[in-house]
Parts: structure tokens; C-alpha cells; sequence
């Protein structure tokens, strides 16, 4: 073979990749086009409106987050702490419910307690208190 016939060989597979490398860029080109496209008409939200059922997927590929009104509507009503209302104090450490009210009476072993009628099964004293009452009435069961 000539010198100008493998010249020619060689420019002809220089064409050709050429036109083999300039469809190859048309391809990338279109495949770049249809990436952009998808990002721009993608779908951020999924609106559901009853129930959403997801197979088939891997969870590390699934991200969900509700926001729906009424979900959302009772996250904003709820409390996100207890507030203390007055005379009432919350110990930040232990959680400590306390009370600073002033007034009433405090209740202690002398203390007398007047009611009017008091139903119980059992009443226990220790040894060395007492239960004073004007009348008691005694029901004992019956065998």
C-alpha cells in the first residue's frame, strides 16, 4: 500500500471519529438538556390526601415530612413546656413541683378536722394516736 493511500486511511477514520465524536456530544448535549428539565419541572411536595404507601423503596432513599393543616394546626396549639401558673414553681433541676401560696391552714397532728360523713373500709392508727369522733355508727358485715 502506497504512502498516499495510507493517508488517506487515516484521514478518512479521522472523519469518522470526527462525526462519531460529534454525535456523542449531541447525546450529552440532549442528556444535559432532559437532567436540567427534570430539575426544573420536578415535584417538591406530594400532596396526600388520604393515605400514602410507600414499597418497594430503600429507606435511606425516602425522606418523609408531614405538613399537612391539621397536623401542623395541633403542633402549634400544643405546649412546648409546662408553664408554672401563680404561686406555682418548677424546680429546673429535679422537676420539682412546689407552692408558695400563702394562706390556708397546715394540717398536723393537732390539727382538728371537721367533716360531715365519711365512709371507709378499714381505718388503722398507730399506738399512740387517737380517733375522737362525737358518734360512730359500726356496720359489721353479717355471716
Amino acid at each position: 500500500m502506497s504512502l498516499n493511500s495510507q493517508l488517506l486511511n487515516v484521514v478518512n477514520d479521522i472523519e469518522e471519529i470526527n462525526e462519531q465524536t460529534a454525535a456523542i456530544n449531541t447525546s450529552i448535549s440532549t442528556i444535559n438538556e432532559n437532567i436540567t428539565n427534570l430539575g426544573t419541572n420536578k415535584q417538591n411536595n406530594v400532596q396526600v390526601t388520604d393515605t400514602i404507601q410507600l414499597s418497594k423503596l430503600k429507606a435511606q432513599y425516602v425522606t418523609l415530612s408531614l405538613t399537612g393543616k391539621d397536623l401542623q394546626t395541633t403542633l402549634d396549639g400544643k405546649q412546648g413546656k409546662l408553664i408554672a401558673g401563680t404561686n406555682i414553681s418548677i424546680d429546673a433541676d429535679t422537676n420539682t413541683i412546689s407552692s408558695s401560696a400563702s394562706g390556708g391552714t397546715i394540717l398536723d397532728a393537732s390539727t382538728d378536722i371537721t367533716v360531715s360523713n365519711i365512709t371507709c373500709d378499714d381505718i388503722t392508727a398507730n399506738a399512740s394516736s387517737k380517733i375522737q369522733a362525737p358518734t360512730i355508727l359500726l356496720n359489721f358485715p353479717t355471716r
